[in-house]
């Protein structure tokens, strides 16, 4: 039988939106603003966006755990609005910062209306006033793209219709890490009896992590023969081990337990960690599950596979 993988409900707690949907603006905005004005002496380019994509997700995630949130695209949607949102007011933010520094400017020199002048500037370059104005007269200034600790003229410079597709890039990433992590823990299994979110996953056991071990780990699951799961595990060889990992609510035994079967590989003092299945158990199959590999753990050195 193939994976039974959790799926969410799609459910929120009353109430929950409103301040998930304020709060991934919120966010967004801030930490576009914030940089913005940290632009003004040094740019990350697509460090930015990403930035401003942790900090509507991160809230957002920590959010959708509080409330209760089980509707991944909702929560996805709104988070990467805030994304969105965030990279638009950095963009905002370095518009009040060019604005205040060319008025200043544009008083010191000359007599009148500086916001007025500085506007009809920028409709006479580009056609239009205000941000828009400032925008494509941005857009026709250009943005030099080079590695670190290059030189200016080392740079590629895009301008026109590629500062446009720089924008669109940054807007992409901002919004996409916004989504990923909102999905990511929306995604996470809930009891729904409860009302509560199942508990960190507990390690059950250990063996061997080559592909082969792994796979008939997968098909012993799959056939519903839990010592057979510790039987193919075996015991950990080389430098990749397969863990067996089980969540469940913390609560209740009436929902079902999800398995997850994760390869680690060491490399020096790098540690990797890849998950190769995941489906969701029967209560009595994870209760048997863990009872094979307690006996496994119990057994000595070398002793005999659980039966």
């Amino acid at each position: 039988m193939p994976a039974r993988p959790y799926r969410p409900s799609g459910k929120t707690e009353a109430g929950a939106l409103p301040p998930l949907v304020v709060g991934a603006l919120a966010a967004g905005i801030g930490a576009g603003l914030i940089e913005s004005f940290v632009a003004q002496w040094f740019s990350l380019l697509i460090l930015f966006p990403l930035a401003i994509g942790l900090a509507a997700g991160g809230f957002s995630a920590w959010q959708i755990a509080r409330a209760k949130i089980r509707a991944p695209l909702l929560a996805g949607l709104v988070a990467g609005i805030g994304g969105l949102t965030g990279q638009v007011a950095f963009h905002a933010g370095e518009y009040l910062v060019f604005r205040n520094h060319a008025t200043a400017e544009i008083h010191a020199s000359q007599e009148g209306d500086a916001g007025e002048l500085l506007d009809a500037y920028l409709e006479e370059q580009t056609g239009s006033r205000g941000f828009v104005g400032y925008l494509k007269f941005e857009a026709e200034q250009g943005t030099s793209i080079r590695r670190a600790g290059s030189s200016h003229d080392n740079g590629v410079k895009v301008s026109g219709v590629g500062s446009y597709i720089l924008w669109l890039v940054e807007v992409l990433i901002a919004a996409i890490t916004a989504a990923a992590m909102a999905v990511g823990r929306a995604r996470e299994p809930f009891c729904e009896r409860c009302k509560k979110w199942y508990g960190p996953a507990s390690a059950l056991s250990s063996g061997a992590g080559d592909k082969a071990s792994v796979a008939a780990v997968v098909r012993a699951v799959e056939v519903h023969d839990m010592p057979g799961v510790i039987r193919a595990q075996g015991e950990a060889t080389g430098k990749a081990t397969s863990v067996l990992l089980l969540a469940q609510c913390p609560s209740c035994e009436e929902s079902d337990p999800v398995l997850t079967v994760s390869v680690v590989v060491k490399s020096g003092k790098k540690t990797n960690t890849s998950r190769k299945y995941h489906t969701l158990l029967r209560i009595e199959e994870a209760k048997e599950l863990r009872q094979v590999a307690a006996a496994k753990l119990q057994a000595p050195a070398g002793g005999a596979a659980p039966a």
